[in-house]
């Protein structure tokens, strides 16, 4: 199952380790303005895209 999520930044910095699980999640995290994007790859990688 696929669904967003709105959080603070400092809610995803405290709680990262009950938001994303490694080996199993892919995670997107944005911005409002979607003018960077996160990704969490299941492997521990960390991409980041800037507009």
């Amino acid at each position: 199952m696929q669904s967003i999520d709105a959080m603070r930044r400092e809610d995803v910095e405290r709680n990262f380790s009950d938001v994303w699980y490694p080996v199993s999640d892919n995670l997107f995290i944005f911005d409002g303005s979607a003018s960077w994007l996160m990704f969490v790859h299941h492997d521990g990688f960390i991409y980041v895209v800037r507009d």
